[in-house]
């Protein structure tokens, strides 16, 4: 399996073209201290299909005339490489979270079209192709693919959560919903039988292909705010969190019953979403702490525990959609920083905490997820 580039790993690094750390820095450091040396900055993007292997999937915004300001996807490398799947001009003003298909090889995203004021759901190959609409949205859409990357599972604000054929098709509203935003966040089962979903009134839910029916696993009126459910490995149970004041991350059987507290959320803000490692033992989530007064990236015991911080920063810097690597290694984030608008993505060893800047991403890109492809895919 793929691990990601970090300071433990200088030969390996030094043959993907990353500018690293001298050291590893200490991510519990006093705030007085100068902020590490970051992977250095790639050029502004000027929309040239770059060629090679890539790795991670990311959304930018593009600033000035070249090219055409507005939202688009892109892949990148390790090594700063970067080949732009989707410019989404001509009118488009925003772009949702993109899912990448379990194979690797097509991305699903909404876009939303000032011209006829409407969402559109939208799958395109990453090698290159015309995209496909296969449906519309409104609002927080969160596609999902089912595991075996024939359907897609979606929210839509003004409906609920609908299911369509990823080649496209009538779409299935399987479960009406009458306060679906971003916390609702639809997520499949393991083995397809399922969704999971929050229904905005404090419940958490499945759907039951089989049975045709949505079941509470968390009744609604029971948490303040129940956010962004998602599955364990082994599918047999769901974590979620609670926000509010005190705020929590908290785990529930499959079946339901009885809620365990994994962890509390610091400040009591919300988390986005959380994000199990591969092999079921942690989860990855980011939280506001009064303590810092900032955000702070944190990985828990799945079984429970005292979260341990893997990377904070201060003076406005907030970090963001911790995505793990397919190897269970790292963890690939997003952090805001308020002072220049220019986020960027980082990465960080789980164990050690090392920490590397991309160089690819110095360019101003959106605050949209970004996704770690669970191959490389070769563009040539």
């Amino acid at each position: 399996m793929r691990s990601a580039p970090s300071a433990a790993l200088g030969p390996v690094v030094l043959a993907l073209g990353l500018s690293l750390l001298a050291g590893c820095p200490d991510i519990n450091r006093d705030p007085t201290e100068p902020e590490p040396v970051d992977g250095g900055t790639a050029p502004a993007p000027d929309g040239r299909p770059g060629t090679g292997a890539f790795d991670l999937l990311y959304t930018r915004w593009v600033t000035g005339s070249t090219p055409t300001p507005g939202p688009e996807l892109v892949l990148g490398s390790f090594a700063g490489d970067t080949h732009v799947v989707a410019q989404l001009d001509g009118g488009v003003s925003g772009v949702s979270r993109a899912a990448v298909s379990p194979d690797g090889a097509r991305v699903a995203y909404t876009t939303y079209d000032d011209a006829t004021s409407s969402w559109a759901l939208v799958v395109r190959a990453l090698a290159g192709g015309d995209p496909t609409v296969i449906g519309h949205a409104y609002g927080f859409a969160q596609p999902s693919w089912s595991p075996d990357g024939t359907r897609i599972a979606f929210a839509s604000s003004d409906e609920g959560i609908s299911v369509v054929d990823a080649a496209g098709g009538p779409a299935t509203l399987v479960a009406p919903l009458t306060l679906a935003d971003a916390c609702t966040a639809p997520r499949w089962s393991r083995d397809g039988s399922e969704l999971v979903f929050a229904d905005g009134l404090g419940g958490i839910f499945t759907y039951r292909f089989a049975e045709k029916r949505a079941v509470p696993v968390v009744a609604p009126g029971s948490e303040v705010s129940a956010c962004a459910p998602t599955w364990s490995p082994d599918g047999q149970s769901i974590a979620y969190a609670v926000t509010g004041d005190p705020g929590r991350i908290a785990r529930v059987a499959r079946t339901g019953g009885a809620a365990t507290t994994i962890a509390p959320l610091f400040g009591g803000y919300g988390v986005g979403e959380l994000a199990w490692s591969p092999d079921g033992r942690q989860l990855a989530f980011v939280d506001f702490d009064d303590s810092i007064q900032d955000g702070a990236v944190r990985v828990v015991d799945a079984a429970g525990g005292t979260p341990r911080i893997l990377d904070h920063t201060n003076s406005g810097i907030r970090g963001g959609h911790p995505v793990w690597s397919p190897d269970g290694t790292s963890l690939l984030y997003l952090v805001f920083d308020d002072a220049v608008s220019n986020p960027r993505l980082w990465i960080v060893d789980v164990a050690n905490g090392a920490r590397l800047a991309l160089p690819h991403v110095g360019a101003a890109i959106d605050g949209a997820y970004p996704a770690w492809l669970p191959a490389p895919i070769v563009i040539r």
